[in-house]
């Protein structure tokens, strides 16, 4: 391995390549920055799982440039992507994160994998950072023949098993910058914190938690703090800083895991500089690889695990949908179906799905008789969930159809109630 100029190591790809990088904060920007500017290239695959960088490479690949650089996201938040998908000019692989990388595999072998990682250290092992489960997984199950690291000394070193030799690369090349901000939801509405209120109440002392990003899990973590709760573990996809601020408030010690007792686990970070901070060389925390962090079977296996996330619309049969309403692609499932059936395999499990009653300013119930035509199944109905509005609490473990319908008419919004009992009635549920 040797260090080269960014531009020798872009101009070695070639046409028909298959590139897998890393996303968020530990997306190479001035990789794939400098490779947008090469006018050369066509049929080029990247996969990614998700970018938050606005960089020129996505600008002009949503202007067009679908026959230079076709994208394939495995989760998928930012603009530019998503209209890419819509437009047909990208496409998502739906797929479960503990299963992404050797399916990756299977369907694109990878020619060349490149992700941004920590300056080494003096044993010469550089941290695959902010994302460095997710990278671990890609780099152990595709072993590419070409491996890029860009070296960024704003990249947290963080333990567990994520160092690898910067030996490992083909190639390198140093670009400090600032890692990306990433805050979800940050306004708070008043069904957001009667959401959040029920939640709370839903989390024992002893449990293992993982919760999804935005405003919900926020106020959740405040609540969870302000009502005193005792030892509390994390298991969990993501570390973002509302789980920060539990583990600096002292709610979570980790002390009743069987394994990993004491010890925060997550494969990747989707947040701000106060958890990148809380990463570095933070011995309290392993990240692991996204394979074994996100396996249904290891998640049932911690004690009482709690999963929150969070769904766009619910039908009174408790099929759950989180990535669109119809065929129009929003979002992609991430680990929410991992940890949702790894909860409910636990007899002292839950997992709760969490939306607002109404959506377009009160116009809609996000809880309806049926899914519209083209909708994905995020979270089948044999899985039943626990479901949260602002109104209540409907935990559908065990229960029938009608049941089901039951209890979630009970936490509609009034506005839609009758409407939806009587649709449910010519449906044959209720």
């Amino acid at each position: 391995m040797h260090e080269d100029h960014l531009d020798t190591i872009v101009g070695r790809i070639r046409p028909g390549d298959v590139i897998c990088t890393s996303g968020a904060g530990s997306f190479p920007a001035r990789f794939f920055a400098a490779l947008g500017a090469r006018t050369d290239l066509h049929d080029v695959t990247i996969g990614h799982p998700m970018r938050q960088h606005e960089i020129p490479y996505a600008v002009d690949y949503a202007g067009g440039r679908a026959a230079d650089l076709h994208h394939i996201s495995d989760f998928t938040w930012d603009a530019p992507i998503r209209d890419a998908i819509r437009a047909g000019r990208a496409s998502y692989r739906p797929e479960n994160p503990h299963r992404q990388p050797a399916s990756w595999q299977r369907a694109y072998p990878t020619d060349v994998f490149v992700t941004s990682v920590s300056p080494p250290d003096r044993h010469g092992y550089v941290s695959l950072g902010a994302f460095g489960g997710l990278a671990r997984s890609f780099l152990d199950a595709t072993a590419p023949p070409t491996v890029i690291f860009e070296i960024n000394r704003h990249q947290p070193r963080v333990l567990g098993q994520v160092s690898v030799p910067l030996s490992a690369a083909t190639a390198s090349y140093e670009a400090h910058y600032e890692l990306p901000q990433i805050v979800l939801g940050t306004e708070t509405s008043d069904a957001d914190r009667a959401i959040a209120e029920h939640v709370a109440d839903l989390i024992p002392d002893g449990a293992t938690i993982q919760i999804g990003v935005g405003a919900i899990p926020d106020t959740v973590a405040r609540l969870l703090v302000a009502a005193g709760k005792r030892h509390l573990g994390i298991h969990s996809e993501n570390i973002s800083d509302s789980l920060v601020e539990l583990v600096e408030a002292g709610v979570v010690d980790n002390s009743r895991k069987q394994e990993f007792r004491g010890v925060t686990v997550c494969t990747l970070a989707v947040a701000t500089d106060r958890t990148y901070r809380f990463l570095d060389d933070n011995p309290g925390v392993h990240m692991l690889p996204m394979t074994y962090v996100n396996d249904p079977f290891v998640i049932a296996a911690n004690p009482a695990p709690v999963s929150v996330n969070a769904a766009v619309t619910v039908d009174l049969m408790g099929q759950c949908a989180s990535e669109s309403i119809g065929p129009a692609h929003y979002s992609g499932t991430g680990g929410q179906w991992e940890f949702v059936h790894g909860a409910g395999r636990a007899d002292d499990g839950r997992a709760i799905v969490t939306l607002a009653s109404t959506a377009r300013n009160g116009t809609l119930s996000t809880i309806v008789a049926q899914l519209p035509q083209g909708t994905p199944v995020t979270i089948p109905r044999n899985e039943g969930p626990t479901v949260v509005t602002e109104y209540g609490v409907a935990d559908l473990r065990g229960k029938s159809v009608r049941d089901r319908a039951r209890s979630l008419l009970a936490i509609t919004h009034p506005d839609f109630t009758d409407k939806l009992r009587h649709e449910a009635v010519e449906a044959g549920l209720l």
